[in-house]
Protein backbone atom coordinates (compact mmCIF):
# COMPACT_ATOMS: atom_id res chain seq x y z
CA UNK A 1 0.00 0.00 0.00
CA UNK A 2 1.18 2.91 -1.08
CA UNK A 3 2.21 5.93 2.04
CA UNK A 4 -0.56 8.55 -0.02
CA UNK A 5 -3.44 5.61 0.26
CA UNK A 6 -2.28 4.59 4.34
CA UNK A 7 -3.33 8.40 4.91
CA UNK A 8 -6.02 8.67 2.80
CA UNK A 9 -7.38 4.90 4.37
CA UNK A 10 -6.18 6.78 8.32
CA UNK A 11 -8.22 9.84 7.84
CA UNK A 12 -11.37 7.93 6.29
CA UNK A 13 -10.73 5.58 8.98
CA UNK A 14 -10.29 7.70 11.89
CA UNK A 15 -10.77 10.99 11.87
CA UNK A 16 -13.54 11.32 9.76
CA UNK A 17 -15.78 9.16 11.88
CA UNK A 18 -14.68 11.14 14.88
CA UNK A 19 -15.81 14.51 13.40
CA UNK A 20 -18.82 13.13 12.28
CA UNK A 21 -19.16 11.93 15.45
CA UNK A 22 -18.95 15.15 17.05
CA UNK A 23 -21.33 16.95 14.94
CA UNK A 24 -24.21 14.18 15.83
CA UNK A 25 -23.48 14.55 19.75
CA UNK A 26 -25.79 17.57 19.48
CA UNK A 27 -28.70 14.98 18.44
CA UNK A 28 -29.69 12.90 21.31
CA UNK A 29 -31.92 10.68 18.77
CA UNK A 30 -28.98 9.95 17.03
CA UNK A 31 -26.91 8.98 19.70
CA UNK A 32 -29.31 6.48 20.94
CA UNK A 33 -29.05 4.78 17.80
CA UNK A 34 -25.07 5.21 17.32
CA UNK A 35 -25.03 3.36 21.05
CA UNK A 36 -26.90 0.17 19.84
CA UNK A 37 -24.93 0.59 16.77
CA UNK A 38 -21.50 0.55 18.34
CA UNK A 39 -22.83 -3.10 20.53
CA UNK A 40 -24.13 -4.28 17.50
CA UNK A 41 -20.86 -4.23 15.99
CA UNK A 42 -18.92 -5.31 18.90
CA UNK A 43 -21.67 -8.34 18.30
CA UNK A 44 -20.92 -8.98 15.14
CA UNK A 45 -17.81 -7.57 13.21
CA UNK A 46 -15.66 -8.09 16.37
CA UNK A 47 -16.09 -11.97 16.69
CA UNK A 48 -16.16 -12.33 12.19
CA UNK A 49 -12.85 -10.10 12.33
CA UNK A 50 -11.08 -12.55 15.03
CA UNK A 51 -12.08 -15.82 13.49
CA UNK A 52 -10.79 -15.04 10.07
CA UNK A 53 -7.58 -13.76 11.56
CA UNK A 54 -6.94 -16.28 13.70
CA UNK A 55 -7.78 -18.57 11.14
CA UNK A 56 -5.05 -17.56 8.95
CA UNK A 57 -2.33 -16.82 11.59
CA UNK A 58 0.76 -18.96 11.87
CA UNK A 59 1.33 -20.29 15.38
CA UNK A 60 4.50 -20.53 16.49
CA UNK A 61 5.41 -21.02 20.77
CA UNK A 62 7.51 -17.44 20.11
CA UNK A 63 3.75 -16.13 19.95
CA UNK A 64 2.99 -16.61 23.16
CA UNK A 65 5.27 -13.72 24.60
CA UNK A 66 2.49 -11.31 22.85
CA UNK A 67 -0.41 -11.44 25.29
CA UNK A 68 2.40 -10.53 28.08
CA UNK A 69 3.82 -7.91 26.53
CA UNK A 70 0.32 -6.24 26.32
CA UNK A 71 0.07 -6.50 29.59
CA UNK A 72 3.13 -5.02 30.51
CA UNK A 73 1.63 -1.96 28.40
CA UNK A 74 -1.14 -1.68 30.83
CA UNK A 75 0.79 -2.34 33.88
CA UNK A 76 3.54 0.14 33.11
CA UNK A 77 2.26 3.05 32.65
CA UNK A 78 -0.82 2.06 35.41
CA UNK A 79 1.84 1.54 38.10
CA UNK A 80 3.39 5.03 37.44
CA UNK A 81 -0.09 6.95 37.64
CA UNK A 82 -1.05 5.16 40.85
CA UNK A 83 2.23 6.27 42.61
CA UNK A 84 1.49 9.56 40.92
CA UNK A 85 -1.98 10.23 41.52
CA UNK A 86 -1.90 11.01 44.84
CA UNK A 87 0.58 13.16 44.60
CA UNK A 88 -0.76 15.35 41.97
CA UNK A 89 -5.11 14.73 42.93
CA UNK A 90 -7.05 15.04 46.48
CA UNK A 91 -9.99 13.93 45.45
CA UNK A 92 -9.96 9.39 45.19
CA UNK A 93 -12.27 10.76 41.80
CA UNK A 94 -9.86 12.25 40.14
CA UNK A 95 -7.01 9.78 41.86
CA UNK A 96 -9.55 6.97 39.95
CA UNK A 97 -9.82 8.65 36.57
CA UNK A 98 -6.19 9.77 36.16
CA UNK A 99 -4.54 5.89 36.56
CA UNK A 100 -7.75 4.73 34.55
CA UNK A 101 -6.96 7.45 31.90
CA UNK A 102 -3.08 6.35 31.96
CA UNK A 103 -3.62 2.54 32.10
CA UNK A 104 -5.84 1.51 29.74
CA UNK A 105 -5.12 2.46 25.73
CA UNK A 106 -6.86 2.65 22.35
CA UNK A 107 -5.30 -0.29 20.99
CA UNK A 108 -8.07 -2.10 20.16
CA UNK A 109 -9.00 0.65 17.36
CA UNK A 110 -6.61 3.13 16.89
CA UNK A 111 -3.13 0.72 17.62
CA UNK A 112 -5.15 -1.73 15.12
CA UNK A 113 -5.80 0.39 12.48
CA UNK A 114 -2.22 2.19 12.40
CA UNK A 115 -0.88 -1.51 13.01
CA UNK A 116 -3.27 -2.67 9.92
CA UNK A 117 -2.16 0.23 7.36
CA UNK A 118 1.68 -0.08 8.11
CA UNK A 119 2.05 -3.44 8.37
CA UNK A 120 -0.98 -4.61 6.57
CA UNK A 121 -3.29 -7.56 7.47
CA UNK A 122 -0.55 -10.02 8.92
CA UNK A 123 -0.33 -7.52 11.78
CA UNK A 124 -3.74 -7.84 13.02
CA UNK A 125 -3.84 -11.52 14.45
CA UNK A 126 -0.36 -11.06 16.72
CA UNK A 127 -2.25 -7.14 17.82
CA UNK A 128 -5.71 -9.36 19.06
CA UNK A 129 -2.84 -11.88 20.29
CA UNK A 130 -1.43 -8.25 22.42
CA UNK A 131 -4.86 -7.61 23.75
CA UNK A 132 -5.84 -11.47 25.02
CA UNK A 133 -5.34 -10.32 28.61
CA UNK A 134 -6.83 -7.09 27.76
CA UNK A 135 -10.90 -7.93 29.11
CA UNK A 136 -9.30 -9.56 31.82
CA UNK A 137 -7.21 -6.92 33.08
CA UNK A 138 -10.81 -4.32 32.29
CA UNK A 139 -12.55 -6.37 34.62
CA UNK A 140 -10.70 -8.21 36.79
CA UNK A 141 -8.37 -5.09 37.85
CA UNK A 142 -9.44 -1.45 36.15
CA UNK A 143 -13.80 -1.88 37.14
CA UNK A 144 -12.65 -2.59 40.94
CA UNK A 145 -10.14 -0.05 41.04
CA UNK A 146 -12.61 2.25 39.94
CA UNK A 147 -15.21 1.25 42.75
CA UNK A 148 -12.20 1.54 45.33
CA UNK A 149 -11.75 4.72 44.45
CA UNK A 150 -15.45 5.66 44.23
CA UNK A 151 -16.17 4.18 47.23
CA UNK A 152 -13.06 5.77 48.96
CA UNK A 153 -14.70 9.49 48.13
CA UNK A 154 -17.41 8.32 50.34
CA UNK A 155 -20.50 9.88 48.96
CA UNK A 156 -22.36 6.82 47.74
CA UNK A 157 -22.13 2.80 47.62
CA UNK A 158 -22.29 0.94 44.89
CA UNK A 159 -21.52 -3.10 44.80
CA UNK A 160 -18.96 -4.76 42.36
CA UNK A 161 -20.32 -6.21 39.28
CA UNK A 162 -21.10 -10.02 39.62
CA UNK A 163 -17.86 -12.69 38.90
CA UNK A 164 -20.19 -14.28 36.23
CA UNK A 165 -21.45 -11.15 34.62
CA UNK A 166 -17.84 -10.01 34.33
CA UNK A 167 -16.89 -13.13 32.75
CA UNK A 168 -20.23 -13.54 30.22
CA UNK A 169 -21.47 -10.90 28.42
CA UNK A 170 -21.23 -9.11 25.36
CA UNK A 171 -18.24 -6.96 25.67
CA UNK A 172 -16.45 -10.55 25.38
CA UNK A 173 -18.23 -11.40 21.69
CA UNK A 174 -14.43 -11.19 20.03
CA UNK A 175 -13.45 -13.60 22.14
CA UNK A 176 -15.23 -16.24 21.03
CA UNK A 177 -14.57 -14.97 17.79
CA UNK A 178 -10.80 -16.14 18.38
CA UNK A 179 -11.35 -19.22 20.19
CA UNK A 180 -13.56 -20.17 16.54
CA UNK A 181 -10.60 -19.26 14.63
CA UNK A 182 -7.89 -21.00 16.72
CA UNK A 183 -10.43 -23.95 16.18
CA UNK A 184 -10.62 -23.64 12.70
CA UNK A 185 -6.47 -22.98 12.45
CA UNK A 186 -6.03 -26.15 14.52
CA UNK A 187 -8.55 -28.54 12.00
CA UNK A 188 -6.43 -27.49 9.39
CA UNK A 189 -9.28 -26.24 7.12
CA UNK A 190 -7.84 -23.40 4.91
CA UNK A 191 -9.24 -20.29 4.81
CA UNK A 192 -11.37 -19.64 1.73
CA UNK A 193 -9.42 -16.97 -0.54
CA UNK A 194 -12.44 -14.61 -0.86
CA UNK A 195 -11.80 -13.85 2.91
CA UNK A 196 -8.31 -12.01 2.04
CA UNK A 197 -10.20 -9.53 0.29
CA UNK A 198 -13.65 -9.20 2.26
CA UNK A 199 -11.07 -8.75 5.27
CA UNK A 200 -9.71 -5.04 4.54
CA UNK A 201 -13.51 -4.08 4.06
CA UNK A 202 -14.78 -5.71 6.92
CA UNK A 203 -12.21 -3.90 9.20
CA UNK A 204 -12.91 -0.45 7.70
CA UNK A 205 -16.23 -0.65 8.56
CA UNK A 206 -15.45 -1.97 12.13
CA UNK A 207 -13.47 1.24 12.50
CA UNK A 208 -16.54 3.42 11.18
CA UNK A 209 -19.05 1.75 13.52
CA UNK A 210 -17.28 1.79 16.68
CA UNK A 211 -15.26 5.30 16.43
CA UNK A 212 -18.68 6.89 15.58
CA UNK A 213 -20.06 7.12 19.29
CA UNK A 214 -16.29 7.69 20.48
CA UNK A 215 -16.58 11.27 18.53
CA UNK A 216 -20.00 12.08 19.96
CA UNK A 217 -18.64 11.81 23.39
CA UNK A 218 -16.48 14.73 23.08
CA UNK A 219 -17.55 17.55 25.25
CA UNK A 220 -14.62 20.31 24.78
CA UNK A 221 -16.44 22.83 26.68
CA UNK A 222 -15.86 20.56 29.88
CA UNK A 223 -12.76 19.78 29.51
CA UNK A 224 -10.33 22.98 29.60
CA UNK A 225 -9.68 22.97 33.08
CA UNK A 226 -7.60 19.91 32.94
CA UNK A 227 -4.68 19.93 30.16
CA UNK A 228 -2.25 20.94 32.98
CA UNK A 229 -3.04 17.82 34.95
CA UNK A 230 -2.80 15.52 32.63
CA UNK A 231 0.20 16.61 30.43
CA UNK A 232 2.28 14.07 31.58
CA UNK A 233 0.61 11.42 30.64
CA UNK A 234 2.21 12.11 27.12
CA UNK A 235 5.50 11.18 28.09
CA UNK A 236 4.36 8.38 30.21
CA UNK A 237 2.27 6.84 27.47
CA UNK A 238 4.26 7.52 24.04
CA UNK A 239 7.90 7.28 25.56
CA UNK A 240 8.50 5.41 28.76
CA UNK A 241 5.82 2.80 28.09
CA UNK A 242 6.70 1.72 24.39
CA UNK A 243 10.73 1.93 25.24
CA UNK A 244 10.32 -0.64 28.55
CA UNK A 245 7.93 -3.23 26.13
CA UNK A 246 9.97 -3.07 23.39
CA UNK A 247 13.46 -3.58 25.68
CA UNK A 248 10.83 -6.58 26.94
CA UNK A 249 10.46 -7.52 23.62
CA UNK A 250 14.23 -7.69 22.56
CA UNK A 251 14.39 -9.69 25.84
CA UNK A 252 12.03 -12.39 24.96
CA UNK A 253 13.75 -13.23 21.59
CA UNK A 254 10.23 -12.25 19.49
CA UNK A 255 10.15 -12.43 16.31
CA UNK A 256 11.67 -9.42 14.04
CA UNK A 257 8.20 -9.09 11.93
CA UNK A 258 6.32 -8.59 15.64
CA UNK A 259 8.34 -5.88 17.00
CA UNK A 260 6.85 -3.49 14.96
CA UNK A 261 3.58 -4.43 16.02
CA UNK A 262 4.07 -4.56 19.31
CA UNK A 263 5.67 -0.94 19.47
CA UNK A 264 2.82 0.38 17.12
CA UNK A 265 0.29 -0.68 20.18
CA UNK A 266 2.33 0.41 23.20
CA UNK A 267 1.99 3.99 22.07
CA UNK A 268 -1.83 3.93 21.82
CA UNK A 269 -3.83 6.79 23.04
CA UNK A 270 -6.35 6.81 26.11
CA UNK A 271 -9.38 4.38 25.31
CA UNK A 272 -12.84 5.78 25.32
CA UNK A 273 -13.25 2.65 27.70
CA UNK A 274 -11.33 5.10 30.03
CA UNK A 275 -13.98 7.06 30.11
CA UNK A 276 -16.75 4.37 30.21
CA UNK A 277 -15.17 2.82 32.94
CA UNK A 278 -14.97 6.32 35.16
CA UNK A 279 -19.14 7.28 33.99
CA UNK A 280 -20.19 4.14 35.23
CA UNK A 281 -18.24 4.63 38.57
CA UNK A 282 -19.18 7.83 38.84
CA UNK A 283 -15.53 9.20 39.08
CA UNK A 284 -14.12 12.08 36.87
CA UNK A 285 -15.07 12.09 33.77
CA UNK A 286 -13.97 15.22 32.21
CA UNK A 287 -10.82 15.01 33.43
CA UNK A 288 -10.63 11.27 31.46
CA UNK A 289 -12.57 13.05 28.67
CA UNK A 290 -9.57 15.26 28.44
CA UNK A 291 -7.25 12.50 28.29
CA UNK A 292 -8.89 10.76 25.66
CA UNK A 293 -8.74 13.98 23.03
CA UNK A 294 -4.92 15.24 24.31
CA UNK A 295 -3.55 11.87 23.87
CA UNK A 296 -5.49 11.41 20.64
CA UNK A 297 -4.43 14.68 19.01
CA UNK A 298 -0.91 14.05 20.24
CA UNK A 299 -1.28 10.52 18.80
CA UNK A 300 -2.37 11.87 15.12
CA UNK A 301 0.19 14.91 15.37
CA UNK A 302 2.99 14.01 16.75
CA UNK A 303 3.17 10.44 17.02
CA UNK A 304 0.95 8.54 14.04
CA UNK A 305 3.93 10.49 11.58
CA UNK A 306 6.44 9.47 13.78
CA UNK A 307 5.19 5.79 13.29
CA UNK A 308 4.70 5.79 9.79
CA UNK A 309 8.54 6.75 9.07
CA UNK A 310 9.22 4.30 11.22
CA UNK A 311 7.34 1.50 9.72
CA UNK A 312 5.28 2.58 6.94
Amino acid sequence: MVPRLKILYFFLDLILPLTVGYILCRRPRVMRVLDKVMVVNLMTLGPVLSTLSFWAIQLRPALLWLPFLGLAMQLIPGGVAFLRARRKFVDPRDQGSYILSTMLSNRGTVGVLTAFLLLGEASYAPAQLIMLLAPAVTYFFCFPLAQRFRTEHGEHQHSRPPLISSLFNRNMAPALGIIAGLALNYSGMKRPDVMATAFPWLLHANMWLFILPLGAAINLDKMHCYWRDICELLGIKFVLTPAVVYALARLANLARENIPVVVILACAPTAILAVVAVKLHDLNIHLAMAAFVLTTLTYLVVILPALGYLFG
